[in-house]
């Protein structure tokens, strides 16, 4: 029924500190667009006259895009989930080569994470670290490395 992977949508509150964050992971800015307009989200369900979203990719080709939204008119509403227990999609899951930079860089950077890094054994036996982190709004990122 479906071909591929398209994107995950992220609604954000401000688009520039969103875009440090994610490239800072390692994504490029693909496309930045402002429409505004009477019928921008019809689709969505909400009535919205302004907006910015940006498509956000990783640096290879046919790479699964993350769609950021910041709604202006009017803003984004409510605070993401408070903790990773809801129903629905509860984080985005980002595999990494060097967990080890990755969690340097976490640290580094003093970005807020759910609890500790740990180790863990996977349903296939694989030896795995990880470490769920909030981007600016708060919205859940795990990132996941094979254990050393």
């Amino acid at each position: 029924m479906f071909e591929r992977f398209y994107h995950v949508n992220i609604c954000v509150s401000d688009m520039d500190l969103a875009i440090d964050f994610y490239t800072a992971l390692g994504f490029v800015v693909d496309k930045d667009v402002s429409p505004r307009g009477a019928d921008l989200t019809s689709h969505l369900g909400v009535k919205c006259q302004a907006l910015r979203a940006v498509i956000l990719r990783f640096p290879q080709e046919n790479s699964p895009m993350i769609d950021l939204v910041q709604f202006i008119d009017p803003p984004s509403a409510a605070p993401p989930y408070q903790s990773l227990n809801n129903v629905g999609i509860a984080r985005l899951s980002f595999w990494t080569e060097n967990f080890d930079h990755v969690l340097g860089h976490i640290k580094e950077t003093a970005i807020e994470a759910f609890g500790p890094d740990v180790a863990y054994s996977s349903p296939t036996g694989e030896k795995l670290r990880t470490i769920i982190v909030k981007d600016p709004d708060g919205t859940a990122v795990q990132f996941v490395g094979a254990a050393s």
